[in-house]
């Protein structure tokens, strides 16, 4: 049953959503290997003809490098926020079609806005430069040397005052 599973794997299994009948978890095993490893379980039940448990099938994944990679990518992003969040420049990404998807906390307190769900998925040339143009040539710059630095623009805050800026930027 659901509950013996539990008891041997604990609070981390959960019903496969691929294979009626099945379960999945995934546990560390620090005394395994070098470093301890991580393994993905699927167990699928075996009924008998009256649809009584009298087994079940166990597959085993080794996955201690997706993992560790995982944990990696998850450390890495916690100190580029704690980065990000302690700057006291203005300090902004945006994805290939110029929409916002990240802005410094110090950014939204210059700019005047006091969340970041009020500029997310925004245009940037639009919203956030006063002279949008500024963001084409800004582009334009980026492209054929990949890299801008100490390039001046004016932002605008949220009443629409124009920060000056000297922006950088990598490809």
């Amino acid at each position: 049953s659901a509950d013996d599973l539990e008891h041997w794997y604990g609070k981390q299994i959960i019903r496969s959503p691929l294979v009626p009948d099945a379960y999945t978890a995934v546990g560390f095993f620090p005394h395994m290997g070098e470093d301890g490893v991580w393994l993905s379980f699927t167990a699928a039940l075996i009924r008998d003809n009256e649809d009584e448990v009298i087994g079940a099938v166990e597959t085993l994944e080794d996955i201690t490098g997706v993992k560790k990679a995982s944990l990696a990518l998850t450390e890495s992003e916690s100190r580029y926020r704690g980065v990000i969040e302690n700057l006291q420049d203005v300090f902004y990404r945006s994805d290939a079609s110029g929409r916002l998807v990240m802005i410094s906390p110090s950014g939204l307190s210059t700019l005047g806005y006091a969340s970041e769900d009020e500029l997310l998925g925004r245009e940037i040339a639009e919203s956030f430069y006063a002279n949008p143009d500024d963001r084409e040539e800004f582009k334009r710059k980026i492209s054929e040397s990949g890299s801008v630095s100490n390039y001046l623009v004016y932002l605008k805050k949220r009443d629409g005052t124009p920060f000056p800026v000297s922006t950088c930027s990598h490809l």
